[in-house]
Parts: C-alpha cells; sequence; structure tokens
C-alpha cells in the first residue's frame, strides 16, 4: 500500500509531525503550499474568516499526484476552530476511493471541524479511517 503525509505547516508544528509520521509509516511526504506566502501574522487574520466559511484560497500545485496514493495521512492546523483555507483548496482534489487519516494541530488540542471534514471526504467518495485533535507543542 502506497502512502503520503500532505500537510500544510505555517509555523512548522505541523510539519514537524509530518515528518515523524513520514518516517514511522515509510510514507512519502508532500507540503500544501499557500500560491503567495505573506508573513504569518497576515495569514492568520486573513484566513481564520476564510477558514470560519470554509473558503479556498489559491494553492501552488502539489508535487505529487494524489491518485498515485492508496492511504493519505492529512495533517492541517485550526484557525479558528478549521481548517486553512489552503487545506480547503486541496480537500477539493482529494480522488475517490482513497483512505484518508487526518490529524488536526492546535494550540487547545480541538477543532470544531471533524464532522465536517469527514462529510466533505466521505461525499467525496473517500474512506476516513480516523480523525484526530493534537495539542501542538
Amino acid at each position: 500500500m502506497k502512502s503520503l503525509v500532505l500537510y500544510y505547516s505555517l509555523t512548522g508544528h505541523t510539519k514537524a509531525l509530518a515528518q515523524s509520521l513520514a518516517a514511522r509509516e515509510d510514507a512519502e511526504r508532500a507540503e500544501i503550499a499557500d500560491w503567495k506566502k505573506p508573513g504569518a501574522l497576515k495569514s492568520f487574520l486573513a484566513g481564520c474568516p476564510a477558514a470560519m466559511g470554509h473558503k479556498a484560497w489559491p494553492i501552488r500545485p502539489l508535487p505529487v499526484n494524489l491518485a498515485d496514493y492508496d492511504r493519505i495521512f492529512l495533517l492541517a492546523p485550526i484557525w479558528a476552530g478549521n481548517v486553512p483555507p489552503a487545506v480547503d483548496a486541496v480537500l477539493e482534489r482529494f480522488p475517490e476511493g482513497k483512505t484518508v487519516e487526518v490529524t488536526l494541530v492546535s494550540g487547545s488540542g480541538k477543532s470544531k471541524c471533524a464532522g465536517w471534514l469527514r462529510k466533505t471526504l466521505e461525499d467525496q467518495g473517500c474512506s476516513v479511517a480516523e480523525i484526530t485533535d493534537v495539542k501542538a507543542e
């Protein structure tokens, strides 16, 4: 089974978890990158309202083809209780038939979007194995 760790990280917390998970699972790793990379504060301030409305914003082309993987580990930070707009953008690209495991990273270790995220992925024909909230360290 070919696996991918796909992640978005603004401050590096989620990237560190992605690196560790990729090594443990012997999986390839790919980053979701904003089309334009403003500073962290500007991204967060502009991104929180977009995250709350599940509005995607432009991202760079993914360095991998998601269709090439059987299992995708998706790691994302939490902004205002939801996934960032860059993650919303990549969710639209998940191919049908993939098994997805999601890790949501936040300062509190609690998100508001697990149900929405599961429904979004399942509506696209993916099987969601697990959604886990973790506290950033």
